[in-house]
């Protein structure tokens, strides 16, 4: 049977058809058989089902789920919360993410660090931040149709960019410091920090399911 996309909601993952004999049908996005995502207004075929359409497909020629609009941008950022965790993860990581103080004879000076300047020693397990952050952000908006990102890759990414930054707050200073000729250097968290923590942070709690979305509507389970 032909008929028209009424309209389709991500955060229900769940929609409405009108076929072209006037009935109407609902439909579960698992139904959806094209690429993309169903769009109000795209041309269909389907299977009628007690009521539910199955086995959906954009008809020939339709341009159905093939982009995102901004609209559908400004929903997926309220109602999937690791899309917000994953940007500040890679914010965190453009901005100083920790001050080495350095302190001789009574002479001190301080200097912020950023990731990219971290690239020996176990500075370098940093990378696995903003990598990972892609990961997700990759999923997030590829595979926003069928839930997301899988909760083990939430959990990774989250667990990744929490305990790096604790990690290299308690290890870092030793790394790169210590006390030689009378010098003495010491590591503390920098605004960077404070956002990749946070970012990894939320990314956990959206995981175990703590943070469903900020209000724009229930979220959909991760795969």
């Amino acid at each position: 049977m032909k008929g028209t996309v009424l309209g389709y909601d991500p955060a229900t993952m769940k929609g409405a058809i009108s076929a072209d004999d006037g009935s109407r049908y609902d439909f579960a996005v698992s139904e959806w058989k094209s690429g993309g995502i169903p769009v109000a207004g795209a041309k269909v075929d389907f299977e009628p089902s007690g009521g539910q359409a199955v086995g959906i497909y954009a008809a020939a020629g339709a341009a159905a789920g093939a982009s995102i609009d901004g609209a559908e941008i400004g929903k997926l950022f309220m109602t999937r919360p690791p899309i917000a965790a994953a940007i500040a993860m890679l914010l965190g990581c453009l901005l100083p993410v920790y001050s080495v103080s350095v302190s001789f004879m009574g002479v001190g000076a301080s200097q912020g660090i950023t990731m990219f300047q971290m690239t020996s020693g176990i500075g370098i397990l940093f990378w696995a931040v903003p990598v990972l952050a892609g990961v997700v952000l990759y999923f997030e908006f590829t595979k926003r149709a069928s839930g997301g990102t899988p909760q083990n890759i939430l959990i990774g990414a989250g667990a990744a960019a929490v305990g790096l930054v604790v990690l290299f707050w308690i290890m870092g200073g030793q790394a790169i410091a210590g006390q030689g000729m009378g010098a003495m250097a010491t590591i503390t968290p920098n605004i960077g920090s404070f956002i990749i923590l946070a970012g990894g942070a939320l990314m956990l709690l959206n995981a175990f399911g703590v943070v469903k979305s900020f209000g724009g509507g229930a979220a959909p389970p991760s795969a």
